[in-house]
């Protein structure tokens, strides 16, 4: 299961059962203390997360405008990196813009209302930066929890990072290097379409930290955040629902809303249609507020109940309004 529970009960198990292997005569053979390895580990993780869905079945083979709360965007190579929309914009005859004055992530805030969420009450300084999000840069600080630090490097250096995809700063250290930010847009006259992508890159490598494409949608009047993270062949989509905090700010969130659409969801492409995995033990929260003036995001992101990375964002307005 993708939790750090079950990350922290393999280690143990593998390390306790080498443990005793490396001491037992004569020696194990590798492939039966593997296999001794998996069989424990399953029997205990079936016994301890018995009540925890880890993966489900969300849609099969099914068109993609029939799934509001996917963004069907995919890399047709193995690296997505900063550049992914201009490529996209070349494949399909877009017209390709990077950091259009005043250009957001969002077209207008208002679109998010909903019974939990007044457009009215947000601050307008945190309105500004979703609607105009080009106008602003940002710093960023990591904060991983101890326990996943170790697997993160892993998966940092063996897919993020040759990916050019989810690729976070590591500590703070990575992090202060500098961070650039970019909105993307590529426009279809024919279709009067219109795509919006947030790219955020290491300013001195220029390596790719997110590329994400940012959608709004409605269902049954209420409105949605959904952002897509195109991987090679497949996608990550984040669906979030916004409330209202106190004094102006705003929460975005896929955690306990009691509504179908918010959570997370790996789909793969089968020519038109997609197949979707919907992951309920992965979960985020992300806090938009003022503090002593300035515009502050806390993200947070959760494996079951386990909160295992925030990052902590500080936004400050360089453009001229």
């Amino acid at each position: 299961g993708l939790h750090w529970q079950s990350v922290l009960l393999g280690g143990l198990v593998g390390g306790l059962l080498g443990f005793v292997a490396a001491r037992w005569s004569p020696p194990w053979h590798l492939v039966l203390l593997g296999g001794l390895v998996v069989l424990v580990y399953r029997l205990l993780s079936a016994w301890l997360f018995r009540n925890r869905e880890v993966l489900s079945l969300a849609a099969e083979r099914v068109p993609s405008a029939d799934l509001p709360y996917v963004v069907p965007f995919e890399a047709h190579s193995g690296y997505i990196g900063a550049d992914y929309f201009r490529d996209l914009a070349r494949e399909s005859d877009g017209s390709f813009a990077r950091n259009a004055p005043d250009i957001g992530i969002v077209a207008s805030v208002d679109s998010l209302r909903g019974p939990q969420f007044d457009p009215g009450q947000v601050d307008p300084l945190i309105r500004e930066f979703y609607e105009h999000t080009s106008r602003f840069n940002l710093t960023i600080i990591p904060r991983w929890q101890p326990l996943m630090k170790p697997v993160f490097m892993l998966y940092k250096r063996a897919l993020a990072q040759p990916m050019g995809q989810a690729n976070l700063p590591f500590n703070q250290e990575e992090a202060q290097r500098g961070i650039v930010s970019y909105i993307d847009t590529i426009e279809y006259e024919a279709q009067e379409a219109e795509i919006r992508g947030w790219v955020r890159a290491f300013a001195e490598s220029g390596e790719a930290i997110y590329v994400g494409v940012y959608t709004t949608f409605r269902h049954d009047d209420i409105g949605y955040v959904s952002v897509g993270f195109p991987l090679p062949a497949a996608n990550f989509t984040a669906t979030l629902l916004p409330y209202n905090l106190p004094d102006g700010g705003l929460q975005l969130t896929s955690r306990q809303t009691g509504l179908a659409y918010p959570g997370h969801y790996l789909s793969f492409f089968e020519e038109d249609d997609l197949t979707v995995l919907a992951l309920p033990a992965f979960n985020e929260e992300i806090r938009v507020y003022l503090q002593d003036g300035r515009l502050q995001t806390d993200h947070r992101f959760f494996l079951g109940n386990q909160l295992f990375l925030t990052l902590f964002y500080t936004m400050q307005r360089t453009a001229e309004v």
